[in-house]
């Protein structure tokens, strides 16, 4: 008999196998429960609450914008060389998409200016506004 390694399914009797790859009642099955705690799945990231992280958000949008900026005038230059169709789509659709990142970023720094920052809107925010301030008087 030819050696198996502890893992394989060649490894357990006919009728231990669960026909999906992993045999029944191995210690080495894990399921998506045990990865993922309940009370991390529940909470949301502050970052997606409309009003926090403007300026990190505005950055990502800008490097965007700057990369795809980049794109659009690299398939507009080549375009001219060679005169592919698919670089002048290229180009149309990378200057679209230039147009539509420039507002995201824009959008993120008015937020982030303007102070549209709602305490309520967060929930490490809500936390702290619950917590009375140590003042000295």
């Amino acid at each position: 008999m030819g050696h198996t390694t502890f893992g394989s399914a060649a490894a357990w009797p006919r009728n231990h196998h669960s026909g999906l790859g992993t045999p029944r009642g191995s210690r080495y099955q894990v399921t998506s429960t045990n990865l993922a705690t309940q009370d991390r799945v529940r909470k949301p990231l502050d970052v997606l609450t409309p009003g926090s992280c403007e300026v990190l958000k505005a950055g990502v949008h800008a490097a965007t914008l700057g990369l795809i900026a980049l794109m659009g005038v690299y398939n507009a230059a080549a375009w001219l060389r060679r005169r592919d169709p698919h670089l002048a789509v290229n180009a149309i659709l990378y200057g679209a998409l230039t147009v539509w990142e420039r507002h995201h970023v824009r959008h993120h720094i008015a937020a982030g200016r303007l102070g549209q920052i709602d305490v309520r809107a967060t929930p490490s925010a809500r936390t702290e506004a619950s917590k009375p301030a140590n003042v000295a008087a």
